[in-house]
């Protein structure tokens, strides 16, 4: 028996289930010496039947592998599809009419060539004797090909249908079926092969975009995902985050293998390695960054392929597929890494400051806001791809948490030079921690400074103590640091205490100035501490005038006059000096209070306006 069930049920006009139970039943008297008889299959077709028989032994394989001249077998992988046909009254041997023949005998199969006679390939045949399948020929050491190695190929013989999938033991699944992690093969084949996903032309040059390199440029579409941002170096100008970027484009010298319509298949490593892959530099980050989008060489990068239209039947190499062509076909890399980007941070109005940073791509509750260029370019050794206006996007991750700031925007435009995509990070500071810890102990320092102008008009003593000891808190407060390390954090030898005591010295919380930016340019917290410092130096500068009006009506009451009552001069001088006392005391409140409302409009409106222009940039 060297022929498939498939073929016997095409034979025999369509009694499937009598074929199957008939080609299980193995000949057990062929073996035999003593019996001249052997199980016999007979096809009929008017009306289609099988029917069991006795029948001489030397017949039996007649009758199972006879095969009516219209039945045909394909050869696959060879430079084109070849067409076997059956030969008249001869035993397992097929044509296609001249070019090739097929001869099956019972150790080997080989290919002829029909007008030489030479064998082109040859294979052991299979235990099962199975004819057809996908196995590996050997082109033979002949006098014609003159080779000194051995040379392999594997090649598809198959009588299966179109829209159908040769198993490798030759068993026939439909196209349907294959890559659906179910093994519909016994052999498993059709889960087996779904690794090779694309074709490649022999003309393919992943050195160039699927534009090759004419006016008509690729377009690649780009989404950028915000998934979290680490740090934001001021010093330095760095700001460090964790971007996901995926590049869409489509390829239609591709053609594609086993995909399924509008749903996304990872493509194997391998055969990414062999295409063209959009290449984005990072003009603006850090050094060790630059090759953070370069998606042709890193390694942890997905690049996924999806349908967009059914696929067809074709054959390509030894294998039937269900094809479906690259210009229909969405192709989309995606990484996601920690990039730092260069950034010029205006810090004027910390920590009401907004910062805008600015991706550009070519090829903040309070709020603080910056402006940050971070070009992203797309280069390659050939510049024939730009990006695609109508596919670009942004999104932040869903586990995007950010304690210091928030995202108040996170959006992407095209230049108008249609060369360069500029995505605009608007990060926002969260600053009610400074209205807790800054703004509003500095003031209640200040009201207790306004209310130093209630305490007696003679009482110049306490209204100074009382004055600069708010000045001296406003100092410490500005200066302060953490305290000495609890009692249970010391060590119990002189070695372990040394330790803890040197690491807290070097460890200890930074003060509340050394907790601002380090920058040469002035900032709106510098002029908060300086105006409350100046506030107060009013409400000082009030009392000491006070005090000197004081001096000078009490000077004037010790000078003598003539022509007057010294009881009634005195009475006189003394409510003159008070009243003009009392006077300078209130001009001195007022004074102070309007410095201090307007250096909180001032702060208000700064705050405010600089907020509004980062918004509209």
């Amino acid at each position: 028996m060297v022929y498939s069930y498939t073929n016997l049920k095409y034979y025999s006009g369509g009694v499937e289930d009598v074929a199957g139970d008939s080609w299980a039943l193995l000949p057990e008297s062929l073996n035999s010496d003593t019996s001249s008889s052997c199980p016999l299959l007979r096809a009929y077709q008017n009306p289609a039947t099988l029917q069991d028989e006795d029948g001489d032994c030397e017949s039996t394989a007649s009758v199972l592998c006879h095969l009516p001249e219209e039945h045909r077998l394909r050869l696959l992988g060879l430079q084109e599809e070849v067409t076997l046909y059956p030969i008249h009254n001869s035993l397992n041997v097929f044509e296609d009419g001249g070019n090739y023949r097929l001869i099956a005998t019972g150790e080997r199969v080989k290919l002829e060539n029909v007008q030489s006679g030479n064998t082109l390939y040859e294979r052991v045949s299979s235990s099962t004797r199975q004819v057809t399948g996908r196995y590996k020929w050997i082109l033979p050491d002949n006098t014609e090909n003159n080779n000194k190695n051995r040379s392999e190929v594997f090649l598809t013989l198959t009588g299966c249908t179109e829209g159908q999938f040769t198993c490798s033991d030759g068993s026939c699944v439909s196209l349907e079926h294959v890559c659906n992690l179910v093994n519909d093969c016994q052999d498993a084949t059709d889960e087996l092969l779904c690794t090779d996903r694309t074709f490649l032309p022999n003309t393919y040059s992943k050195r160039f975009s699927p534009s090759q390199g004419t006016n008509e440029q690729t377009l690649v579409g780009l989404k950028i995902t915000l998934e979290q941002v680490n740090h934001v170096e001021l010093t330095e100008n760095l700001l460090k985050v964790v971007l996901r970027l995926d590049v869409m484009w489509r390829d239609p010298r591709v053609v594609f293998k086993y995909l399924q319509k509008d749903a996304a298949v990872i493509l194997p490593e391998e055969a990414v390695q062999e295409m063209w892959l959009p290449c984005i530099d990072l003009v603006t980050a850090a050094p060790e960054y630059k090759s953070s989008a370069d998606f042709p060489t890193m390694k942890d990068k997905v690049v996924t392929a999806t349908a967009r239209t059914e696929g067809f039947s074709t054959v390509l190499g030894h294998t039937e597929v269900k094809a479906f062509p690259g210009a229909f076909t969405d192709l989309q890399a995606a990484r996601a890494d920690e990039i730092a980007f260069i950034c010029p941070l205006d810090l004027f109005f910390y920590p009401f400051d907004v910062q805008s940073m600015v991706v550009v791509g070519r090829h903040s509750g309070g709020v603080c806001w910056q402006v940050c260029k971070m070009p992203l370019r797309l280069t390659g050794p050939v510049d024939d791809a730009t990006w695609n206006a109508t596919h670009m996007s942004t999104a932040l991750g869903d586990h995007l948490t950010l304690t210091l700031l928030y995202a108040h925007q996170f959006a992407v435009r095209l230049h108008p030079d249609q060369e360069t995509a500029v995505v605009v990070v608007k990060l926002g500071r969260r600053y009610d921690a400074y209205f807790i810890n800054t703004m509003l102990p500095c003031m209640l320092l200040e009201v207790i400074g306004f209310l130093t102008h209630a305490f007696p008009i003679q009482d110049f003593s306490n209204r100074c103590t009382a004055t600069l000891s708010c000045l001296i808190v406003k100092a410490a407060f500005f200066l302060q640091s953490l305290p000495p390390p609890p009692a249970h954090c010391t060590g119990t030898t002189t070695t372990t205490t040394t330790l803890i005591n040197h690491d807290y010295k070097h460890h200890r919380r930074p003060q509340i100035s050394g907790t601002l930016p380090k920058t040469a340019d002035p900032k709106l917290v510098d002029v908060w501490m300086f105006g409350n410092v100046f506030v107060l130096s009013l409400i000082f500068l009030a009392h000491v005038a006070v005090l000197h009006v004081q001096r000078r009506s009490e000077t004037s009451k010790n000078t003598p006059k003539e022509g007057c009552v010294a009881w009634d001069e005195e009475v006189t001088q003394q409510g003159n000096g008070y009243r003009l006392a009392r006077f300078v005391n209130l001009v001195g409140l007022a004074t102070s209070m309007l410095v201090c409302i307007m250096l909180l409009s001032g702060i208000g409106v700064a705050a405010a306006r600089g907020k509004m222009a980062a918004l509209l940039l």
